[in-house]
């Protein structure tokens, strides 16, 4: 089954072997004859010379082992044997090769959320936990249209294309947006439930001490912590979905004590601050078995300079965010952002 992201890359997935993913890109669903990566099942080959747990290389390719499943690597191709897990793999072994399929045609993957406000594309990279989820809701409840979750392909000049991921949300966006459990889930008894867990993470969080007592109240209360995926047709089915296109503004988070705020700010700083889509220790592997094996991976370098080209052609703009950002500076935030756009 292939995917196409915009014409940047067509991904070959052999069917049913990583069913979540499948779903999640089927409004990407296209007929190719010649994909950029292919990923199937199959016996890999002697796996390579070990150089760390779970990671081996031979010439040419090279293996990383996750849960249980061996991936061997090499150009064009994942080969995956064992039990394969959606969410390992798209994380260990999907993104990092997609940076390195991405490098030698100018584009990679920004850790970024987007959307479309009237006509203008803007983009919010930023790290985990800088609130770029709860922002994009708050766009979204306002009418706003999806472009993207959590990850953006980002070329020169602007030029983006969505990567097809679901939303993702957790407890803190459900205390944020209340209105959300009517659209995540189907059922009364569902939202009763989810309710229940969300009082019981209240408690929790009000319980202070640490003696042995308030610690496993804590604990027993934190159980009822949870993410959830959602794909944005589920939470918003009259929102289209747009794909690709160029941005107008990027919008850099960054946690920041104070009053949240929008200032100015420049490319340079927007690309050094700018995340890649996978954790540094997980590009850290892939970087040298990659070199090892004699292949190409784009270094912090060029992913950082891939970065500046995409912000160069955009306005570049910062929003200064706390620890606990509430509702209503999210919604003062959505006023300035929608202010600049008009």
């Amino acid at each position: 089954m292939d995917f196409d992201l915009g014409t940047v890359v067509t991904l070959r997935l052999e069917d049913g072997l990583f069913p979540s993913l499948e779903r999640h890109f089927d409004h990407c669903r296209s007929a190719s004859s010649s994909p950029s990566l292919v990923v199937e099942r199959g016996d890999a080959l002697d796996a390579g010379t070990r150089v760390m747990p779970g990671g081996f290389f031979s010439e040419g390719r090279y293996a990383i082992e996750r849960d249980g499943c061996l991936y061997q690597i090499s150009p064009g191709k994942i080969l995956c044997q064992g039990n394969a897990r959606d969410d390992t793999f798209e994380s260990h072994v999907l993104k990092p090769v997609l940076l390195r399929t991405l490098a030698p045609k100018g584009w990679g993957m920004m850790h970024a959320a987007a959307a479309s406000i009237g006509r203008s594309i803007v983009v919010f990279p930023g790290a985990s936990g800088t609130g770029k989820t709860s922002l994009l809701l708050e766009l979204l409840l306002r009418g706003a249209d999806f472009v993207a979750g959590n990850n953006v392909l980002v070329g020169k000049c602007g030029e983006i294309v969505a990567y097809p991921r679901p939303i993702i949300l957790e407890e803190r966006h459900f205390r944020l947006y209340p209105e959300l459990l009517e659209l995540a889930f189907a059922t009364g008894a569902e939202r009763r439930e989810q309710r229940r867990r969300l009082s019981r993470l209240e408690i929790g969080r009000s319980i202070g001490g640490s003696n042995p007592l308030s610690r496993m109240i804590r604990h027993y209360c934190n159980l009822a912590y949870f993410r959830l995926s959602r794909r944005c047709q589920d939470l918003f089915p009259d929102a289209p979905i747009i794909t690709g296109g160029k941005a107008s503004d990027v919008f850099l988070l960054i946690r920041k004590k104070g009053s949240p705020k929008i200032v100015r700010s420049e490319s340079e700083r927007v690309a050094l601050l700018s995340s890649p889509p996978s954790s540094p220790s997980t590009l850290h592997v892939h970087a040298n078995l990659s070199h090892l094996a004699g292949l190409h991976f784009p270094s912090r370098e060029q992913m950082v300079a891939v970065f500046r080209g995409f912000a160069d052609d955009v306005r570049c703009h910062e929003i200064h965010v706390g620890e606990n950002v509430t509702r209503r500076e999210l919604s003062e935030i959505a006023d300035g952002i929608e202010a600049r756009m008009s």
